[in-house]
């Protein structure tokens, strides 16, 4: 039930991101490769060894949204994006928040967290440093 993606994913390079889609198994009746391919501008039939980086988080966006499982636990999502995939990836999670999935997301990057998150968690080597953003929604601090 649970689905966890690292910053850097491994890939088979010899496999076409369709073949990587095609022996991914889904359970989301509505996930269209090509569609999908087409509004993140992928080529699913070129060699993931040629894809850019960019171009490989976008592919495990896809894989993301095939397996739609209930708890996603997403690492640096937004590392190596462009602006473009970065705000698909921003509009992808408030989709699936809407769909009751749960997002655990641990990033670096603070700006896209504020606007998707529910609750933000600050660590400082390993301890809870400044607080919880949901609190301050109910007038903690």
């Amino acid at each position: 039930h649970v689905l966890y993606l690292e910053a850097e994913n491994y890939f088979y390079p010899q496999l076409t991101g369709r073949e990587f889609l095609d022996i991914t198994p889904g359970k989301n009746n509505k996930f269209n490769a090509d569609e999908l391919a087409k509004l993140f501008r992928l080529n699913l039939d070129e060699l993931v060894d040629t894809y850019s980086t960019g171009m490989k988080k976008k592919l495990i966006m896809l894989f993301l949204l095939k397996t739609n499982k209930p708890i996603i636990i997403l690492d640096e999502p937004f590392n190596g994006l462009d602006l473009e995939t970065h705000q698909l990836l921003e509009i992808i999670l408030k989709e699936l928040k809407k769909q009751n999935k749960i997002i655990i997301v641990t990033s670096h990057i603070i700006e896209p967290l504020a606007v998707i998150c529910d609750s933000i968690l600050f660590l400082n080597e390993g301890s809870e440093s400044i607080g919880r953003r949901d609190q301050e929604t109910d007038g903690e601090q």
